[in-house]
């Protein structure tokens, strides 16, 4: 299995910057498999760096919710 990646703080400046550096080395796929992105709150950001989709709806987790979906999903420990 591929590492996940984990970014908080992924609706700010230096976060969705770093999220486009992300999308230059990753496909999308690869990129929605292995991305978890997290925020102040949920909701949802629109990347167009992909040339497969013309905008790639992409979900922002409530940075509250990350030792929930922790304790549920083992594997990302």
């Amino acid at each position: 299995m591929s590492e996940i990646l984990v970014l908080t703080g992924g609706t700010g400046w230096v976060g969705r910057n770093f999220i486009s550096e992300i999308t230059k080395r990753l496909s999308l796929a690869e990129f929605q498999e292995r991305v978890l992105i997290f925020g102040s709150k949920k909701r949802s950001i629109f990347l167009n760096n992909y040339e497969e989709e013309e905008s790639v709806k992409i979900p922002i987790y409530a940075l509250s919710s990350l030792n929930k979906m922790l304790k549920k999903n083992q594997e990302l420990i």
